[in-house]
């Protein structure tokens, strides 16, 4: 399936978390962020470091990595309820 244009970071994450994909993302002394995809377990798949003025960008980056490794169902939800 394609990647869905501008997918705000929420609803990637989300979408991420409900097809059961291990992502972390950290903060940067230089305000920056890393992302990876992955675990220490089993290993981190992709790594990539971001901007705070490319972070819209994020969201469209992790689903089109993680694409690459998994077929990703964008029919999954999750309820999040809970944390609101």
């Amino acid at each position: 399936m394609p990647l869905m244009s501008s997918l705000k970071l929420g609803d990637a994450l989300v979408l991420l978390y409900a097809n059961e994909v291990n992502f972390r993302i950290e903060t940067l002394w230089d305000g920056g962020f890393r992302a990876r995809l992955g675990d220490e377990a089993n290993g981190f798949t992709w790594d990539s470091g971001i901007g705070w003025y490319d972070l819209d960008k994020l969201g469209d980056m992790l689903l089109a990595a993680a694409n690459k490794q998994w077929l990703l169902d964008y029919s999954a939800t999750y309820d999040i309820g809970a944390l609101e």
